[in-house]
């Protein structure tokens, strides 16, 4: 795919091109693979899709910015380092013609790093939807689970159709896993106010995004029982049961995998159409 010619810029220092509006596609980045250079693992696999992608709004991965974030030790990315990973992000937007829902680990003072998810999607700046509060066993030194201002934009109004809800990883569960972690009461709370947000336009299609690296589990706890009519879950674990990555389309309650990839040692881009055609931003 050929780069856009560049556009002049607002004041803002975005660029003044036409960017999707309205979506066409949902879809998750598997990322198994490439753990040094995200970014360019990314890459790879849109490049790899070439014409499918206009119009998408593609999850990655839960702290998709650090590569592994099971590894060790887990890296620490400077807010210099993060900013330039939202860049680049920013410019698959422009030349894809792509919206991300993406996971990125963030330093914030005097505690561990913040696990939260972002929307960029190049035409403005990035909008950081929601932090995670659930503990997932790695909370003490690589993350904080988030006790404040946790869902700033959650759900995010979209375009003039669409609802995006988003919800990292152990937050998006409805059912317990075996340890016991995971606070179900608090969770389901969440989720109601996220439920009572989105019916006040309930046109609207609604979308729940879910950056993860879940070890275990069923995609179908995801939001059981939960007014959505799309849900997408970004995985980025290799390790343990390597819950797939997944697109669902939820009817009458019943939650059908449309794309689902759960290879372990291979990433990919899958996309699966929710409309017709694209409205641009002019």
């Amino acid at each position: 795919m050929s780069k856009p010619t560049p556009s002049p810029c607002r004041k803002d220092g975005y660029p003044a091109v036409a960017k999707v509006r309205n979506l066409t596609k949902v879809g998750f980045f598997h990322f198994m693979a490439g753990y040094e250079n995200p970014i360019q693992a990314l890459r790879h696999q849109l490049e790899a899709k070439k014409e499918g992608l206009s119009g998408s709004l593609i999850v990655l991965p839960e702290a998709f910015n650090v590569g592994d974030y099971r590894g060790t030790p887990i890296p620490t990315p400077s807010s210099t380092e993060v900013a330039d990973a939202m860049k680049k992000i920013e410019e698959l937007c422009i030349e894809f013609e792509t919206v991300f829902v993406a996971g990125i680990l963030i330093p914030q003072p005097s505690l561990d790093r913040s696990n939260s998810a972002f929307l960029i999607n190049g035409f403005a700046p990035p909008i950081r939807l929601t932090s995670k509060t659930s503990p997932d066993g790695l909370e003490h030194g690589v993350y904080s689970p988030c006790t404040q201002d946790c869902d700033p934009q959650n759900p995010l109004p979209y375009g003039d159709n669409d609802w995006i809800a988003t919800l990292i990883c152990m937050d998006a569960r409805t059912r317990p896993i075996g340890d016991g972690r995971g606070d179900q009461t608090k969770i389901q709370c969440r989720m109601q106010k996220i439920k009572t947000v989105m019916e006040t336009q309930p046109e609207r299609t609604r979308i729940l995004c879910v950056p993860s690296s879940m070890q275990y589990g069923n995609s179908q706890d995801l939001a059981a029982g939960q007014s959505y009519d799309w849900v997408i879950l970004a995985n980025s674990c290799n390790a343990h049961e390597n819950v797939p990555s997944t697109i669902l389309q939820i009817q009458k309650g019943e939650s059908l995998p449309v794309r689902t990839f759960g290879d372990k040692t291979s990433n990919a881009v899958c996309v699966w159409p929710i409309r017709s055609k694209p409205v641009f931003r002019k």
